[in-house]
């Protein structure tokens, strides 16, 4: 009997340190992040990842952060996408993004645990959003090279979006 006082407690403090540790991982400045897993880990031409956020203060100014989950066999050192942003209106703008992955001598960037990278890439450090309402953010990988048919992309195993509010406002 004795011992189950102490495994219940011991299990008690587990569960509070873990509420703890994530209460304390939020980041208020955060206004959206998510991350959506590609099927197989292979990126096909034709799955395209949409993310969709709110903006409620156009006086402030966000930063935009793509998280790309790979493995080490990723045989390139970066990734192109082309982003499409919907905005509240209803109106679409496009553009060709890269998204490095390694520098020049095959060393990735993020953070690596086995065969398996987290990369964090900024891709707009001061981005103004001058409409209230949702947006919507999608991704489409353009890595093209037909000897390697990468209609199909190996080795990418996530992609996400993280929205941020810079702590500073428009002037």
């Amino acid at each position: 009997m004795g011992n189950f006082s102490f495994y219940s407690a011991f299990a008690k403090t587990i569960i509070a340190f873990i509420i703890v540790a994530a209460v304390a991982s939020c980041n208020p400045n955060r206004v959206f992040e998510k991350n959506t897993d590609i099927p197989n880990n292979v990126w096909d031409k034709e799955f395209k990842p949409e993310f969709e956020f709110e903006i409620t203060d156009t006086n402030l100014v966000y930063s935009l952060s793509v998280n790309v989950r790979h493995t080490n066999f990723y045989q390139f050192n970066n990734l192109w996408v082309m982003a499409y942003t919907t905005f509240p209106d209803g109106k679409t703008i496009s553009s060709r993004v890269e998204l490095p992955l390694a520098d020049k001598d095959g060393k990735w960037h993020g953070d690596c645990l086995g065969d398996i990278c987290d990369a964090n890439i900024l891709i707009q450090e001061k981005a103004l959003f001058n409409q209230l309402g949702k947006y919507k953010l999608t991704f489409e990988q353009i890595m093209r090279n037909k000897s390697l048919n990468l209609d199909q992309l190996p080795s990418i195993m996530a992609i996400g979006l993280k929205v941020e509010k810079i702590n500073t406002t428009i002037e």
